[in-house]
């Protein structure tokens, strides 16, 4: 005996769509937010002196990259 499965695909409504352009749409706004972030962390990097510094900002980039994702 064979046995048939039935395979039910729902579609989106109009708030499902809302939901996912909206999910979509912060998703790419924090990833832009991060790139830029990143690189204006990056010039700054030149303008420190001392290691202790360069020791601060690396931590202060890894918490904030750490928030952002």
């Amino acid at each position: 005996m064979t046995k048939v499965i039935q395979i039910e695909k729902r579609k989106r409504g109009f708030l499902g769509r809302l939901f996912l352009l909206l999910f979509l749409g912060l998703n790419e706004l924090r990833a832009l937010a991060l790139f830029v972030w990143l690189g204006a962390n990056v010039d700054n990097l030149g303008k420190l002196t001392n290691d202790v510094e360069k020791g601060l900002h690396a931590l202060g980039t890894t918490l904030g990259v750490g928030m952002i994702l």
